[in-house]
């Protein structure tokens, strides 16, 4: 009765009133039962009015909103039919520009980035050293070829300073410390690998020729001075000897030169600076037997990092321009290891909408349009997690950033133009509105046929850029 007294909206006074008047008229029952049913006749007419009336306004509100809902389901919709459009555009405009793409084409996410190419740039120290091979690096072999550090060395040995080993590393580096004085005959060195059955001598790469491929192999400045990864090489020394002799018997290493193997080489602790150091020295001759001093070579136990199974830098085209094509919108490094970390490294920001890698707002790390040529901006570090570097979600913003912005996630689909392609890590890429076929006089051809391969190409470094460099 109260909500049915608030709906009708009667006067109080005159509802006490009125009621009391129909009470109270006890001579007339006939007219108190027909008042108390005008009564209650009004009670409910005014109440189905009041439903009425709400509802109505209810459906009007939910009209409103419907409305409200469709035009903007049509708004949204109407945006994404745009970028549909857009990549449709994109995609037209590169087969026009670049030729008909290879059904192969995985855009350098496929083997190459598995295979851990480190053939570029950054990658390496001057002229080819590895900055990251799953294993931490030793200090430049420049600072060991100086002149004092090489004469110290070779010295020693002829003080016949020398030590003994009871193992040897299973993974170490071997670098170049000492060569042979000249017409010092010295072909290659070799190392034994205990670690399959039966053992046998491994040429190490980078000490002569340069050519073995059965280990991970660095060279820097020429061919006798190398820096070889000597990875699961077992540790323990040869013990063979039905094959080799007797004098291969407990050694580790040994050197070739044109009279054939020569097992006498020597270890010794050199002290430098307050830091020991493992050398082995080969003695070497001239053609008539004398002495041509000490071929002394640096090793240092490889200390495994996790594995990287996967790397590469991304070069992504955010599809602002249509027609651009300098795949510099947004560039990152990104190496995955082998327990699912992925390490992303934002290097450059060469486009204006906003982006993200891997959730990551690039611009507010980094900048916008820097890294590209002209402004210098910094580089931004971070860990995330991933089944594969090609699914790093980098995500466009063409407008608004909240929950109901409009977006796009960049992709290199097999076969199909590709959004962003995957280069070694330490390519260079290109500045500002320079297209990346002219930076790289191969993509076109790549682009065509899937070959040559990403870290053969032909690059043009008066287009290119890398990192903070400011050409």
């Amino acid at each position: 009765m109260v909500f049915i007294y608030k709906m009708c909206n009667f006067d109080t006074g005159k509802w006490k009133k009125w009621i009391k008047l129909v009470l109270n008229n006890q001579k007339s029952p006939k007219s108190i039962n027909q008042r108390i049913k005008n009564f209650f006749n009004l009670l409910i007419y005014t109440y189905m009015k009041s439903i009425i009336k709400g509802m109505t306004l209810l459906l009007a509100g939910a009209s409103f909103v419907a409305c409200s809902k469709d035009v903007a389901f049509d708004e949204n919709a109407q945006k994404e039919a745009q970028i549909e459009q857009q990549i449709a555009q994109y995609e037209a405009n590169f087969v026009k520009r670049f030729g008909s793409i290879a059904a192969t084409q995985d855009w350098g996410f496929g083997d190459e980035a598995k295979g851990i190419i480190l053939t570029r740039g950054e990658s390496f120290e001057g002229s080819g050293r590895p900055v990251d091979c799953g294993f931490e690096v030793p200090n430049s072999i420049t600072e060991h070829q100086n002149g004092n550090w090489a004469n110290g060395a070779a010295s020693q040995f002829a003080n016949k300073g020398y030590t003994e080993l009871d193992a040897l590393y299973a993974n170490y580096w071997v670098q170049h410390v000492n060569k042979p004085e000249k017409g010092g005959k010295a072909d290659w060195i070799e190392a034994w690998d205990s670690s399959v059955t039966p053992g046998k001598w491994i040429r190490i790469a980078g000490f002569a020729d340069g050519k073995n491929q059965n280990q991970l192999y660095f060279q820097t400045s020429s061919k006798t001075h190398g820096t070889t990864l000597m990875k699961n090489m077992g540790g323990a020394p040869c013990n063979d000897k039905d094959t080799y002799g007797a004098a291969a018997v407990g050694k580790y290493f040994r050197m070739k030169d044109n009279s054939g193997y020569h097992y006498d080489y020597k270890f010794l602790n050199y002290v430098k600076d307050g830091n020991t150091y493992l050398l082995v020295g080969f003695p070497t001759r001239k053609n008539n037997g004398a002495s041509a001093g000490w071929w002394v070579v640096l090793i240092e136990e490889a200390t495994q990092k996790l594995d990287v199974v996967e790397e590469g830098r991304i070069m992504c085209e955010d599809l602002g321009d249509a027609d651009d094509f300098d795949f510099n919108d947004v560039v990152f490094d990104a190496k995955r290891f082998n327990n699912g970390t992925i390490e992303v490294t934002l290097i450059a920001a060469g486009g204006e909408l906003p982006i993200t890698v891997a959730g990551k707002d690039v611009h507010s790390l980094i900048g916008t349009m820097v890294n590209t040529g002209s402004n210098e901006g910094t580089t931004y570090t971070f860990t995330t997690t991933g089944s594969s570097i090609k699914n790093i979600p980098v995500v466009v913003y063409p407008e608004g950033t909240g929950v109901d912005a409009v977006k796009y996630e960049l992709n290199a689909e097999i076969g199909k133009a590709p959004q962003k392609i995957c280069t070694p890590r330490g390519s260079h890429y290109s500045e500002e509105k320079v297209r990346i076929d002219r930076a790289y006089s191969d993509f076109t051809t790549w682009v065509q046929n899937d070959n040559p391969a990403v870290y053969l190409w032909t690059e043009n470094t008066n287009l290119t850029d890398l990192d903070l460099s400011t050409k």
